[in-house]
């Protein structure tokens, strides 16, 4: 291992961040495929060192997927079977580590996902486990990768990637709250709308048949409401009718505006009065009275 510290040192003074893995390995970042290739080259090309030393590129590391807040009661093979039911997923996806959630009793589990099924998360952000529904994201590693960060260089960067997050997270915020107060503004705006519609009504003005038009008497006002004021309107009226005739609030004497009473009803209603009265006096009076304007002279209130 020292030999081949060596070589890397001499031969390759440009690859840095060697370090020793585990079966007495070394691993060497590079940025550049034509430093790989020298690499290898000056490796096989002697016979002492390609006897003792095995090249090996790292393989294809996937993305991660997580898995947030699932109950420490479950099992790997119940959660494995959720995500393979929700995604449509042929095999199981592999298990790398495993995070504490942010409940109680609860674990964030980190998963090797392709990007295939990265994308099937932006359709499908949630899976169903035991009657509840578990968040799923693409799972960022934070990697220091340079040997020469610090302790406190370390907690520096960490605490500058917070602040940034922390401002990005506000300014959502921020313009969510604007986006829900511009809503109710047009909300607001729209209900007011309507409740103009309601109130207001169209009047047309019509003089009876008969009567000189250049007077204003003979117009009566011919209101034209809204289709909401008409639902309103027979929604209400029959209620209050049979409130009104339920509590006998409405005379006998009354046949106008009345279901099952009219003017036929009336006159024979007025008949019947003559014919008895006539029985007990040959004598008998009749007075009708017509007020003009009456509706519109009546007191409202």
């Amino acid at each position: 291992m020292a030999l081949v510290e060596e070589i890397f040192k001499k031969e390759f003074f440009n690859i840095q961040n060697i370090k020793k893995v585990q079966n007495k390995g070394l691993v060497s970042v590079c940025y550049k495929e034509e430093v790989i290739s020298k690499l290898v080259t000056s490796i096989t090309e002697k016979e002492d060192l390609a006897a003792k030393i095995e090249t090996k590129a790292p393989g294809k590391r996937h993305p991660s997927l997580i898995v947030c807040d699932i109950p420490n009661s479950t099992t790997e093979k119940e959660l494995q079977q959720a995500i393979v039911d929700c995604l449509v997923l042929p095999n199981p996806l592999e298990i790398r580590f495993k995070l504490r959630g942010k409940e109680q009793d609860t674990s964030h589990w980190v998963m090797e996902a392709p990007r295939k099924v990265i994308k099937k998360i932006k359709i499908t952000c949630k899976i169903a486990l035991n009657w509840t529904r578990h968040r799923m994201r693409k799972f960022s590693h934070l990697i220091l990768a340079r040997k020469e960060y610090e302790e406190e260089s370390a907690k520096e960067w960490l605490n500058t990637i917070t602040k940034e997050r922390t401002e990005k997270e506000g300014i959502a915020e921020q313009r969510r709250q604007e986006e829900i107060e511009q809503r109710k503004q047009v909300y607001e705006e729209r209900k007011r709308k309507d409740e103009m519609e309601f109130e207001l009504q169209k009047i047309r003005l019509g003089a009876k048949e008969g009567k000189p038009e250049h007077e204003a008497t003979p117009y009566r006002p011919t209101s034209l409401q809204p289709t909401i004021g008409k639902v309103l309107e027979n929604l209400l009226t029959p209620r209050l009718n049979y409130h009104l005739e339920r509590l006998n609030k409405i005379s006998d004497n009354q046949y106008g505006f009345r279901k099952g009473c009219s003017a036929k009803l009336e006159i024979h209603h007025l008949i019947q009065k003559i014919n008895e009265g006539k029985k007990k006096n040959p004598h008998f009076l009749v007075l009708s009275i017509d007020s003009k304007g009456a509706f519109d002279n009546i007191r409202q209130s």
